[in-house]
């Protein structure tokens, strides 16, 4: 399974900026542009430059990102200067963060009005994404611009308008709203319970949920009985810019948005207390599901288009292993176990190194990635732990959950 970044993982998360701008009239510019983005671990990557470097950058596309985030070490080394701290809303509470009031961010096609942008230590999202990533980027572009996403051609396409986009590119139109004064887009979907209920709820369409189908919040978790229901559960773990949180993971039979219905998949379920970011109340839907999509979102309309692109009929992966990995200076590190996993029984630890898988030297952290994500086969895997003591472990890779 795709690791949960957003998780992002990393989960990538809702964190909310005082100050927010809403959508203006004026924000939308004319002029046509487009962008190439690359596809890596289900998440979706814009090159671009800030400041006054010239190195080409890797920013996450975030519908759930409120406000620019661009990483502490990528601003000093291109000249960008914090002048003044913003009020963030994390897990502990509210958070003084340095921001800057100008950072200038451009693409090859694009170049961006200076905006503000928080300053974050993005090294730990980048260790479990597994490549560089320097910023993320979401409302600036959604709030300036009709913003389509090809996922078939590798593109975003800025538009002025939804009507300079041949229908024939657009897909099924539905409406989403914005709540709390949050300008993520939130539109109503369908679950399917394993008791072969179907319920309504409202969700957050979330890009930078990487790796995640849907997470439910607690209350409405505990509401309709999800993980009491669920016959069989594990847990999992989601990381967001500012804190890491635990949730319980298990199947519903079904999801449907609009007209689109998808099958059985694994989900998310917070408990009391827990949040992901700063958003407690409201579930999320992620980039497992909305990548399977070509999608147009017009903020000033509030109405985004899904039209299924070559990825639609992917499978969904359930976690066959148990174990989530992060890359630590060229070192591969078990991040997580699962409860009640394969390499749980076997006896892995978090924290130790992963030295090889099948005899081959654990190197390329997407290599290894796919290598525990097939049911049915068997696995070695030799690790080291802090004192230099190494570890053989043999298991069968299954579907515990």
């Amino acid at each position: 399974m795709v690791e949960d970044i957003s998780q992002i993982g990393i989960m990538l998360r809702f964190f909310t900026v005082l100050l927010v701008s809403m959508v203006s009239p004026s924000a939308v510019l004319a002029q046509l542009h487009v962008i190439p983005v690359e596809y890596y671990n289900k998440g979706i990557l814009i090159r671009m430059v800030a400041g006054t470097g010239k190195d080409s950058l890797n920013f996450i596309f975030d519908t759930g990102a409120t406000q620019t985030v661009i990483d502490s070490a990528t601003a000093e080394k291109a000249g960008i200067i914090a002048n003044q701290m913003a009020m963030v809303a994390g897990v502990t509470g509210m958070q003084k963060i340095p921001m800057t009031d100008s950072l200038a961010l451009q693409t090859s096609d694009l170049k961006l009005p200076t905006h503000s942008a928080i300053l974050v230590n993005l090294s730990q999202l980048s260790s479990r994404y597994g490549k560089e990533i320097h910023g993320i980027i979401g409302y600036e572009l959604l709030h300036r611009f009709i913003v389509r996403l090809d996922l078939d051609k590798r593109q975003i396409e800025l538009y002025r308008s939804v009507a300079d986009i041949p229908s024939s590119s657009l897909g099924e139109r539905l409406i989403f709203s914005f709540s709390n004064a949050i300008p993520i887009p939130q539109a109503e979907c369908t679950i399917r319970l394993k008791s072969g209920r179907s319920i309504k709820a409202r969700f957050l369409l979330d890009s930078g949920a990487l790796g995640v189908t849907a997470v439910f919040n607690a209350g409405f978790s505990k509401q309709i009985s999800l993980i009491e229901k669920a016959g069989s559960y594990s847990n999992d773990v989601g990381s967001s810019l500012f804190n890491r949180t635990e949730k319980l993971v298990t199947a519903i039979d079904g999801l449907s948005i609009g007209s689109f219905e998808f099958g059985e998949m694994p989900v998310g379920a917070l408990q009391a207390g827990q949040k992901v970011g700063a958003i407690q109340t409201t579930n999320i839907l992620g980039n497992a599901i909305l990548y399977r999509f070509n999608t147009t979102l017009n903020y000033l309309a509030k109405e985004i288009y899904l039209q299924p692109n070559k990825y639609f009929q992917e499978p969904f992966e359930f976690p066959v292993s148990g174990i989530k990995l992060a890359k630590d200076n060229n070192i591969l590190v078990i991040d997580f176990v699962a409860n009640g996993s394969p390499a749980q029984k076997a006896g892995i630890k978090q924290g130790h190194q992963l030295l090889s898988i099948n005899g081959r030297a654990a190197g390329d952290l997407e290599t290894v990635r796919q290598k525990l994500r097939k049911p049915g086969k068997k696995i070695i895997l030799v690790t080291i732990d802090e004192n230099g003591n190494k570890k053989k472990f043999r298991f069968r890779m299954q579907r515990y959950y």
